[in-house]
């Protein structure tokens, strides 16, 4: 994956935040399934090319996947 790539997905994934859970500061966490670009529903009926799922390791997403080198 391009650098240009990532850009794309780090985007994604900060605008697609929203749907997230919200934890206190010093136990952060972004894990979790997301929506690209649009308000998740949460009712099974996202689009599924448009989910991101993001776990401890890295983000897997329809751009591909995306392994986290440092935390």
């Amino acid at each position: 994956m391009g650098y240009g790539m990532h850009g794309v997905v780090a985007a994604a994934v900060v605008a697609s935040f929203v749907c997230g859970p919200v934890r206190a500061a010093d136990d952060f966490s972004i894990v979790g399934v997301y929506v690209q670009n649009t308000a998740c529903k949460g009712d099974g009926t996202d689009p599924a090319a448009k989910l991101v799922r993001i776990t401890e390791t890295d983000i897997h997403s329809n751009f591909g996947i995306c392994k986290f080198v440092k935390k």
